[in-house]
């Protein structure tokens, strides 16, 4: 039987697939593939994950707002598998493809600045390792995992302050945030460098505003719909196309994954391997490609990389995530009142 009768899950496959996808389109020199003048494919999926993470982590918030055990929760979601593919790709992966010979490779301060990941500081590169490819990082989407868990850890300070028992503090942190991001900063100037903390934030931002504002949208989600949507195209009109992003996608994003679709509830059935595919995938694509992945094309290397990237995805449930969340047992609080969200106990960020 499946874990959730909503589409969590799969919303965070597709979201998953749409970062490999698109990185193996850059990989095998095909360019990025834009979805709009701001993001392409895998900045998109980035997205996604960043608004379903909002809404689910607050209400885990919601649930039990002690800080601790919140963020020990956050921790068994995020660290172990991150800490299999960051030794993996140190002690087996960087070996197996370096340039260098092995004592150069090991004695270089790089090699064990990887381990900083650990921490969650990114180094990009490992040496001698995957050196003259398209893209010269080792794993690309690690990037993102540090911005996401300062998230966390802003919601857990405001919850602690108190703030998260008025409904409107997380719209109108979403709204100064939104001011600052396209009224100062002005990152809809395509000369601005982004700013992904905020930008990434604007939307984790939104799907937890989108939990404590619940009882507005859930009973109408189509009026919702209709309102934002002519907001959002009202902006467009306007020629803030990132603004019009902004309003649409996350409450789509969040209104589809709260639904029950047939096929689509069904996608957790034997785990929720997206965090695999998406901590996984661009190192293996990128071993494909140092392989002779070039001569195979697009649809050759994604043949190759793919499989290869769910079989570790499903090692990493089965092995590693799965029972880590396990441990979110001795975490329990006392039993609280089921949350009416109409999404209780949505997936792995619980």
């Amino acid at each position: 039987m499946n874990r959730h009768a909503n589409n969590f899950d799969c919303i965070r496959l597709l979201a998953a697939l749409a970062v490999f996808i698109s990185h193996q389109a850059k990989l095998a020199g095909h360019g990025p593939i834009e979805v709009s003048n701001y993001h392409d494919l895998g900045k998109t999926g980035v997205l996604v994950f960043f608004s379903i993470s909002g809404y689910l982590v607050a209400q885990s918030w919601e649930r039990d707002p002690r800080p601790w055990p919140f963020l020990a929760r956050r921790f068994l979601r995020i660290w172990p598998a991150l800490a299999c593919v960051v030794l993996l790709t140190v002690f087996v992966l960087g070996p197996a493809t370096t340039s260098l010979p092995l004592r150069d490779y090991f004695a270089a301060p790089q090699t064990f600045g990887y381990l900083g990941h650990l921490l969650l500081i990114i180094q990009e590169r490992l040496p001698g390792v995957f050196s003259g490819h398209v893209i010269e990082r080792v794993n690309g989407p690690l990037w993102t995992i540090p911005i996401e868990a300062g998230w966390y850890a802003v919601l857990a300070l405001l919850g602690v302050l108190g703030m998260l028992r008025y409904r409107c503090t997380m719209p109108l942190i979403l709204l100064a945030c939104g001011v600052y991001v396209f009224g100062i900063y002005g990152t809809e100037n395509q000369e601005t460098a982004p700013f992904w903390e905020l930008e990434f934030g604007l939307f984790f931002l939104y799907g937890a505003s989108m939990h404590y504002m619940r009882s507005w949208w859930q009973p109408r989600p189509r009026l919702a719909a209709l309102a934002l949507l002519a907001l959002a195209a009202a902006s467009l009109a306007l020629g803030h196309e990132y603004i019009a992003i902004v309003i649409a996608l996350p409450y789509c994003v969040i209104a589809v994954a709260c639904a029950s679709t047939p096929f689509a509830r069904d996608a957790g059935r034997w785990g929720d391997f997206s965090y695999g595919i998406y901590i996984y995938s661009f190192p293996i694509q990128q071993a494909v490609m140092a392989a002779g992945g070039n001569a195979l094309g697009l649809a050759g290397s994604t043949a190759v990389a793919l499989p290869a990237t769910l079989l570790l995805a499903w090692l990493s449930w089965r092995f590693v995530e799965e029972p880590a969340l396990g441990l979110k047992r001795y975490l329990q609080a006392r039993p609280q009142s089921a949350i009416a969200t109409g999404a209780s106990g949505q997936g792995s960020a619980a």
